[in-house]
């Protein structure tokens, strides 16, 4: 028809499109997005605060450390300056003035001493001790304040050597003490005669067998060596009578010295060196 417009219709393909096509939509994105990416950077201007804070609580940080350090640096100076760091006084428990002075002497420990110092020497301070004073089993050391207190637990007593008319108590192992009493304490022997420290060491062991009871019998223990038997020992018991003996076999027959008395009347001679036998003393 003459006159008459025709009307355009769109007609949408669904045509795929070509690798070539999709590489050029692809290519005009990425460069949309570069545009705009700036935007979203952040400037070293917006680091700055962060920064600065950083800074700030690193050098709070230091300065308390430092601080704190200046502290304990001057109060650990006064306290050693002032009098309270230093010993007031040095105590042994149970024990008479005589013997505990000879003991702190022992330990090395006196008046106007650190009271830190012998806190952290304390084993060597007990060490020290139980070699002077072999007898004793374990030392007990405590501080309160500035005071010092020792407190001497001491192994069974096996009896005395006598040196310049004081007596000195030995150890399990045989040691002599160099803890000095006027008098023996306890009913214990007196070990006479020992010049060989073996000979002495082998005797209180065979001492360590006996009975509490047959201990507490015998008065004195003396060693009479001679060129048959080297280790001869002649006994003076409590009750008068008096036991010849050899060392190596002394606890095994001495333990029958209350049956062998309970057969004999007065003062008399037992001997056990060689088989056992008594006989009346003058």
């Amino acid at each position: 028809m003459a006159g008459k417009k025709k009307n355009k219709q769109i007609i949408k393909t669904s045509v795929p499109l070509t690798p070539w096509e999709k590489a050029q939509i692809e290519r005009k994105q990425q460069n949309s997005r570069k545009r705009f990416d700036f935007l979203h950077k952040k400037r070293i201007g917006n680091k700055l605060p962060e920064l600065v804070a950083l800074h700030h609580k690193r050098l709070k940080r230091a300065l308390i450390l430092n601080l704190l350090g200046f502290t304990i640096l001057l109060l650990g100076s006064l306290y050693f300056i002032s009098p309270y760091s230093k010993i007031a006084e040095v105590d042994v428990l149970g024990l008479s003035p005589k013997l505990e002075k000879q003991v702190i002497k022992f330990s090395g420990l006196k008046s106007g001493d650190y009271v830190v110092g012998a806190f952290l020497k304390q084993k060597k301070l007990e060490k020290q001790l139980r070699k002077k004073m072999p007898e004793v089993k374990q030392v007990n050391f405590s501080i309160t304040g500035r005071n010092v207190q020792f407190k001497l637990i001491f192994n069974r007593n096996l009896g005395y050597v006598e040196k310049n008319n004081q007596f000195y108590r030995l150890g399990l192992n045989g040691k002599i003490s160099h803890l000095a009493h006027s008098s023996p304490q306890g009913n214990t022997p007196l070990y006479v005669g020992f010049a060989d420290q073996k000979l002495l060491k082998t005797t209180v062991q065979q001492v360590q067998l006996l009975s509490p009871k047959i201990v507490r019998a015998i008065s004195e223990i003396h060693a009479e060596p001679t060129k048959t038997d080297q280790q001869k020992l002649h006994l003076y018991m409590n009750d008068g009578n008096q036991v010849l003996a050899t060392t190596t076999s002394f606890a095994r027959k001495m333990k029958y010295y209350p049956e062998i008395k309970a057969q004999t009347s007065g003062k008399v001679m037992i001997d056990l060196q060689v088989g056992a036998f008594s006989y009346q003393l003058n």
